[in-house]
């Protein structure tokens, strides 16, 4: 028989507690009960905050902002067999960044990713699903939260793709072409952004299919790549964004 388990941090500020426990096989609390600790310190609406989770010979151990929540969960399983780690949110994403012992692949809800710089030769590779009635946007956004290194929005409405970049508030030239006619409603498609010498490259293709490539267009790079920022999803709450794998190896991936 398949056995399903999984370990979960749970954070929840409308009862002001934070419940961490073991399901098996769709049963909570089969061996640890949930273990609640009251929030001792205050989160304002808006507030970052970082949550953390040791693994120790004994068990995972959690901290709320660098603070010792007194949490010890013991292992009920070989956490070695994890296949994937798993983010979530009511609303959208509140999840900025995620730091990992080792590149990994990560369930979760699509908003926005920090990254430390790219580098020529970067490759980020992104997959949605086509909706004629939905205009979609990625961001490579700088850490001014302003300036948008390159902007991809697909506009079905328009039949159009869209590149561009923007700087100190306003938007540049832009860069168009039409969606390839060889998507279908409902079909995932890839999107592959590759940080060229003098350009940004991006390759259009269906999910799977990259050898064939639909469409691909480039935008010169008019801000310097190699600076901090954060890729960002238009549309969060959507499930258009399915799966996006960065330069290091880490994927992000949403099932529908």
């Amino acid at each position: 028989a398949v056995v399903s388990t999984q370990s979960t941090g749970d954070i929840r500020p409308s009862e002001g507690t934070v419940v961490v426990d073991t399901c098996i096989n769709n049963h909570w609390g089969t061996v640890a009960a949930h273990l609640r600790e009251p929030f001792f310190w205050i989160i304002d609406a808006e507030d970052e905050f970082q949550f953390k989770i040791d693994f120790l010979e004994e068990g995972m151990k959690v901290y709320i902002n660098g603070k010792d929540i007194g949490i010890v969960v013991p292992y009920q399983f070989d956490m070695a067999s994890a296949t994937y780690i798993l983010c979530s949110a009511e609303r959208g994403n509140p999840w900025r960044r995620i730091k990992l012992p080792k590149p990994v692949q990560c369930l979760q809800t699509f908003g926005t990713y920090e990254f430390a710089h790219f580098s020529i030769g970067d490759v980020i590779n992104l997959t949605a699903v086509y909706r004629t009635e939905r205009t979609v946007d990625v961001n490579f956004v700088a850490s001014d939260d302003e300036t948008i290194l390159c902007h991809v929005s697909f506009r079905p409405s328009e039949g159009q793709i869209v590149v561009n970049s923007r700087q100190r508030g306003s938007w540049e030239r832009e860069v168009r072409a039409d969606i390839p006619g060889g998507l279908q409603v409902g079909e995932m498609y890839d999107i592959f952004a590759m940080v060229c010498e003098k350009d940004w490259k991006l390759e259009f293709s269906r999910d799977g299919d990259n050898e064939n490539v639909l469409l691909e267009m480039r935008m010169p790079h008019r801000i310097p790549f190699n600076q901090p920022g954060y890729i960002k999803f238009s549309d969060p709450d959507d499930n258009v964004w399915t799966e996006l794998n960065m330069p290091d190896g880490t994927s992000y991936i949403r099932e529908l």
